[in-house]
């Protein structure tokens, strides 16, 4: 192997070149003239990548081989057909949406600066550990988006309390 620099090999047109150095992975071979990368390095990590997409793959194969049409699969395509092509249901979600999103802002503008911080706080340590955030009493029943009447719960549990009242003793976080 002749050493010669990465500008002498571009001037001689020359796809790789051997400066005799070490990559940062121990390898002293050829390196490619458009990016001065390792050739071992490049093509290990296309290796690497293509078995990893080759896993994934077969896990989606795996998966869709052991999964059976249930009743419930059935049901949720349905629903995903109709709610895709029903534009005036959509704009009316859309609309509950914006204005929930609306009175939370204005709620969160007549705070004290010490309730923000107690709020912000809490979203973010709900965001760390992927929990969600809940009002004790549901603002569609009066609560108010204030530190008092927020709580961090599992995922779980806030998807099955949706907006309902519910006895701190059934609680599971």
């Amino acid at each position: 192997m002749e050493i010669i620099s990465r500008k002498e090999a571009l001037e001689q047109g020359l796809n790789r070149y051997f400066t005799g150095i070490s990559c940062s992975h121990g390898h002293a071979y050829y390196r490619y003239t458009s990016n001065g990368a390792c050739v071992l390095c490049t093509i290990r990590d296309s290796h690497r990548n293509q078995q990893k997409e080759s896993y994934k793959e077969k896990a989606r194969d795996r998966a869709k081989r052991s999964q059976k049409a249930t009743p419930r699969d059935k049901k949720n395509a349905i629903w995903r057909k109709c709610y895709s092509t029903n534009t005036e249901y959509r704009a009316r979600k859309a609309a509950a949406s914006a204005r929930r999103k609306q009175k939370y802002r204005e709620d969160y503008a007549k705070l004290s600066p010490h309730e923000k911080l107690e709020v912000d706080i809490l979203y973010e340590e709900a965001y760390l550990i992927g929990y969600h955030v809940d009002h004790i009493i549901p603002t569609s029943a009066g609560g108010k988006h204030e530190p008092s009447n927020l709580q961090i719960v599992s995922p779980e549990y806030n998807m099955r309390k949706g907006a309902k009242l519910f006895n701190y003793k059934e609680r599971q976080v």
